[in-house]
């Protein structure tokens, strides 16, 4: 089985500015390789059908070094021409009409994970994954997770005594999944579906019954790098 593979790489990287002056955040390096280098050499190619890219901030830079980094892979880039006003939900409303597998993988770009947990989710025996970790401290403004039996209960924002998992951008979803999010996302008022992340449509939906189960992680598994610190302690296994 092949999947579609989405990566949303549009935004500015402000909380890694110190490395993101002349370079889109996708192409930021970790341990000498660069965070979107990690997540298309950990994926087994024959499992790909073709990779999705949104694009915004220095979006020619990311292209051309995907293009030639990659030549084996077929590419399609997405502009995200309002990258400096709107959110992760409006990048995927522009790709999604791109998505022609029954099941994608979806991917942040800051979002890095070792060949054994994107295995994982590739042959996770459910439609709707999304990889979580309950090693981590959870916050508030972090995608908070209520599990119970391995589905997902609720997502919030809000740091509580009920949510255990952290929630990560990297899933698999299915196509009948991602078109109750699109259909959410167009009942939206404008200023709405500037503002709103990805997450929070899975987030909405899952409040009106869609089920998505976890697929567990640890640090050396999977991980974020949103900010300098983050680059400095993460233990990921390159």
């Amino acid at each position: 089985m092949k999947f579609d593979i989405l990566i949303l790489a549009a935004g500015f990287g402000s909380r890694l500015k110190s490395f993101t002056r002349q370079k889109p955040k996708a192409l930021v390096e970790y341990k000498s390789k660069k965070l979107i280098e990690i997540q298309l050499s950990h994926i087994d190619k024959k499992y790909i059908h073709q990779v999705i890219v949104v694009t915004g901030y220095k979006s020619s830079i990311l292209e051309n070094y995907l293009k030639n980094k990659f030549f084996g892979l077929k590419f399609i880039f997405v502009k995200n021409l309002n990258f400096k006003k709107n959110s992760s939900g409006q990048s995927f409303f522009y790709a999604y009409k791109f998505i022609k597998t029954h099941q994608y993988i979806h991917l942040n770009c800051d979002c890095i994970f070792s060949k054994k947990h994107i295995s994982n989710l590739l042959f996770s025996n459910f439609n709707n994954v999304i990889s979580v970790r309950n090693d981590i401290k959870l916050t508030h403004r972090s995608e908070n997770a209520e599990v119970y039996q391995n589905k997902i209960k609720k997502m919030t924002l809000e740091k509580n005594q009920r949510a255990k998992y952290r929630a990560f951008g990297v899933a698999k979803i299915s196509k009948k999944e991602m078109l109750k999010n699109i259909d959410l996302y167009k009942n939206l008022n404008e200023s709405e579906k500037f503002e709103i992340n990805y997450f929070s449509l899975i987030r909405k939906n899952i409040e009106s019954g869609s089920i998505y189960n976890i697929l567990k992680s640890n640090k050396y598994n999977l991980t974020e790098i949103n900010t300098q610190v983050d680059k400095k302690k993460s233990k990921i296994l390159c």
